[in-house]
C-alpha cells in the first residue's frame, strides 16, 4: 500500500492532480481508518493508463467516460473499443498535420538558404 506522496512521487503527478482526480471519480481511492488515502499496484498502473490516454490527446472527460463503462465490464467492451479507435483515428490526423508542419519548415529552410 502507498500514500498518496508515494504515488504522486512515482507518477510525477501532484498530490493536487491526484485529489482532483478522486473528486471528478476518475481514481477510486480507499481510506484508512485514520481517513488518509491508501493506494495499491492497480490504482499505480490506473494512473499510468490516465496519463498515457491523456498523452494520446484524450481529456479528462473522455477518459472518465472510459472508465464508466469500463466498471460495467463485458457488456461496454464494443463502446471502449470504439472510443479506443476514435481515438487513434484523431491521433493519426495530429501526426498527419505534424508532418506537413515539418514539410513546411524543411521548405522554409531551404528557401531561407537561398536567400
Amino acid at each position: 500500500m502507498y500514500k498518496i506522496s508515494e504515488i504522486a512521487k512515482q507518477t510525477g503527478l501532484t498530490t493536487a492532480t491526484l485529489r482532483y482526480y478522486e473528486q471528478i471519480g476518475l481514481l477510486q481511492t480507499k481510506r484508512k481508518t485514520n481517513h488518509y488515502r491508501e493506494f495499491d499496484d492497480s490504482d499505480l498502473d490506473w494512473l499510468r493508463f490516465i496519463e498515457n490516454m491523456k498523452k494520446t490527446g484524450m481529456k479528462l472527460s473522455e477518459i472518465k467516460y472510459f472508465s464508466d463503462l469500463k466498471q460495467l465490464g463485458a457488456k461496454s467492451r464494443q463502446k471502449r473499443l470504439e472510443l479506443l479507435e476514435e481515438q487513434k483515428v484523431e491521433l493519426i490526423e495530429r501526426i498527419k498535420e505534424i508532418e506537413q508542419s515539418l514539410n513546411f519548415l524543411e521548405e522554409a529552410k531551404a528557401l531561407t538558404k537561398n536567400c
